[in-house]
């Protein structure tokens, strides 16, 4: 019996550490990306009666993980204001963010061979209770993990201003 009990346990212990391992964001490359979104029309709806009427700038962030790694972030924090955030898996081995504001060319973003995209999106802000002690400095965002809340510290000084957009 003691044996068997020894093998289950190098079981659960193996399986242990290859799970914590999985929560190790090495980020390959990360590109950060703002744009101002213009308020527009809702088709069929007279401007008067549109419902979008802010200007908005949106925060848009690609970052490189190696392929074997599933983030699971769910909170950010950027300028010391939390966000809830959405992170999806971006498809493929290229993907056109859009045009730069300054020079109006593309912008495309290739990831490495053994690596894959994830996009990170702002949804909302969390409310002043979530916000404790996650003080950001300039030019940096934390990504903070579901599980073992570890963060991942992004710097987006280099940011790029995209073209801006028409809100529908």
């Amino acid at each position: 019996m003691r044996p068997i009990l020894a093998i289950f346990v190098i079981v659960v212990v193996c399986i242990s550490m290859v799970a914590c391992a999985q929560m190790n964001y090495a980020v390959k490359q990360s590109y950060v990306y703002w744009q101002v979104i213009f308020p527009g029309n809702t088709p069929g709806q007279a401007p008067s009666q549109s419902k979008s009427t802010l200007i908005d700038t949106t925060t848009i962030i690609y970052v490189e993980l190696n392929a074997r790694v599933t983030p699971v972030w769910n909170k950010a924090w950027r300028n010391g204001i939390g966000y809830a955030i959405n992170v999806t898996s971006v498809l493929g081995d290229s993907f056109n963010v859009g045009k730069a504001r300054n020079t109006v060319k593309p912008i495309v973003i290739k990831h490495l061979t053994g690596n894959r995209l994830w996009l990170v999106q702002f949804t909302a802000k969390l409310s002043t209770n979530a916000m404790f002690d996650k003080k950001t400095t300039e030019g940096q965002i934390i990504l903070e993990d579901t599980l073992q809340h570890k963060q991942t510290i992004l710097n987006d000084t280099n940011a790029t201003e995209l073209l801006p957009q028409l809100r529908p």
